[in-house]
């Protein structure tokens, strides 16, 4: 995450010194950032998360198959939450629908 900032030479200017960084809660920090570099670092946020949630699947076999037809009844279905949908359509296809 600090070598991604690194990309936004200001975000220094609001973090503490790089010893002190390791006592601050993480979430702080990437508010922080996120506040200063915006809708560039959020991007890189959800691409690691896909790249993770990604690397999981294949490593522990949790990948799911389903129908075409099946999936497009689930999409449309309006008795879901969209974050299980959003989800679901992360891990089936690869990509985000929360970015679109």
């Amino acid at each position: 995450m600090l070598q991604e900032s690194a990309k936004y030479p200001q975000i220094a200017y609001y973090l503490p010194e790089a010893k002190e960084l390791d006592k601050l809660p993480r979430q702080w920090v990437a508010n922080v950032i996120y506040t200063i570099a915006g809708e560039p670092f959020a991007v890189w946020v959800e691409q690691q998360i896909a790249r993770r949630n990604s690397k999981i699947v294949l490593n522990n076999n949790k990948e799911i198959s389903m129908d075409a037809d099946v999936y497009a009844a689930f999409m449309a279905s309006g008795q879901i939450s969209s974050k299980c949908s959003c989800r679901l359509k992360q891990t089936l296809t690869n990509t985000c629908c929360c970015l679109a």
